[in-house]
């Protein structure tokens, strides 16, 4: 047997790290005194306590020049149904003054819309392993819808059309259950079977049978029904509304639909989904639409309208001036404190604690998916300096009373710059100018394109 030199072969030789580096490298470690203390520190007590920086945290008072006094807190738990929690904080505000209602945290079912959301991502599923029957279990998209058949997660647009179509419920009526704070369980028992409905559509659909597939189809999703009933429980379909308004009588509105007590007391007006995307290839002041949507489809709140962020910030401003709540997508792992209620973009010092550069523009951070909009919250307030100018935001978040300021955030102005992608404004707030680009056929892009 030949003997193991440790020389290898050339090729060899180029793919491996020289291991003399590793001394040369450790040796200046051990005599960087700084690096030493720093990493001390963080080994020993964690890095986002330690180095959370307290300049950046004096002289920001918890108050706001413009507050739209929105009611406490959700809690969405151990799921990532944040879309749903900030959607339904604005339409619950619509409710409760459309009715005048008294009760101070006055609170709609998220379990409700997470009941219809996993209802219709079951069926969009399933009628993509219906059309896609004749693709290779290798083709890129069948290999990523069968990883992943379902989650809860979304946009503020789904929010949107889930409540047209199905409306909304007080949370009494249909209350939390033990999975609705930990959806996890569900999701794993979900995509099971819907992959093994996957197998069993696939298979049938070799027999070339349409009517017979399609019978296939709508009896897994009755599967799917029976499983989420046996989750979250089912629906109800019609409800008795009690409530006493501002001045203390008490009212009763029987017969309610949940989609009657969404359109007459819930929806305010249509809104638009602004997206802040500094691209070569997506120019501000036009508008976008996933190419999923169908011609057909690409109306209505899914449409994406690209703006430059003092656009945005004036859009948002002036909302909040109304009155009005505003929902947003933004990337919280970026400079946040979640314990102390703090974004900004100054929080933590990377670059000086690990001696390293790590900074990118904003577009440079999208372009190589170093930015990504990954939880949504409401703005309810904001304090304008002597000039008028937005210096920190009010935010209002769904991680419960326990997390941030009793469950809200100070955010500065520069964390808005920096994190925010997304936000909805009322149409009837836009200049006419960006309102008649909604009226234009929107641009379908790929959802990588995104971020």
């Amino acid at each position: 047997m030949k003997a193991d030199t440790g020389k290898g072969t050339a090729m060899e030789n180029e793919t491996r790290i020289p291991a003399e580096l590793f001394t040369e490298w450790g040796e200046a470690f051990d005599k960087d005194k700084k690096a030493q203390a720093i990493s001390n520190a963080i080994i020993t007590n964690g890095l986002t306590p330690v180095f959370l920086s307290y300049k950046a945290r004096c002289n920001v008072p918890n108050v706001f020049s413009i507050d739209t006094g929105m009611d406490e807190v959700t809690d969405q738990g151990e799921s990532m149904r944040c879309w749903a929690f900030a959607s339904l904080n604005i339409t619950r505000t619509n409710i409760k003054r459309k009715l005048a209602i008294g009760e101070k945290n006055f609170e709609l079912s998220q379990n409700y819309i997470y009941f219809y959301d996993q209802l219709e991502k079951s069926w969009d599923f399933l009628t993509f392993i219906c059309n896609s029957a004749e693709k290779d279990l290798k083709d890129p998209m069948l290999y990523a819808r069968l990883s992943h058949p379902i989650e809860d997660n979304g946009q503020w647009f789904r929010f949107e059309n889930l409540a047209e179509k199905y409306g909304v419920v007080p949370k009494y009526v249909y209350p939390d259950t033990k999975y609705s704070f930990d959806t996890r369980v569900i999701t794993r028992v979900l995509s099971s079977k819907l992959r093994y409905e996957a197998k069993a559509l696939r298979e049938a659909a070799a027999g070339k049978d349409k009517e017979a597939l399609d019978q296939r189809k709508k009896e897994a999703l009755e599967a799917i029904y029976g499983i989420l009933c046996r989750f979250l429980g089912r629906p109800p379909e019609r409800f008795t509304f009690e409530y006493r308004d501002t001045k203390g009588e008490f009212h009763r509105i029987e017969e309610l639909t949940p989609l009657r007590f969404f359109k007459e007391y819930g929806y305010k007006e249509q809104d638009v989904m602004v997206i802040h995307h500094p691209s070569d290839t997506m120019p501000f002041g036009k508008t976008y639409v996933f190419e999923g949507f169908s011609k057909e489809e690409r109306k209505g709140p899914q449409v994406l309208l690209n703006l430059d962020m003092e656009d945005i910030k004036k859009l948002v401003i002036r909302q909040l001036s109304s009155g009005d709540g505003v929902v947003f997508g933004s990337d919280v792992r970026r400079q946040n404190s979640r314990a102390d209620g703090y974004m900004d973009s100054d929080l933590y010092d990377y670059e000086t604690i690990f001696d390293t550069p790590f900074s990118m523009d904003k577009k440079d951070r999208i372009l190589y998916k170093e930015l990504a909009g990954t939880h949504i919250m409401t703005f309810t307030g904001v304090n304008l300096d002597k000039d008028g100018k937005p210096d920190r935001w009010k935010v209002q978040n769904s991680y419960g009373k326990q997390m941030g300021i009793n469950g809200f955030y100070i955010c500065m102005d520069n964390w808005f710059t920096d994190y925010v992608t997304s936000v909805t404004i009322h149409r009837s707030l836009l200049p006419e100018e960006l309102s008649k680009l909604l009226d234009k056929e929107a641009v379908p892009i790929s959802k990588r394109e995104l971020y």
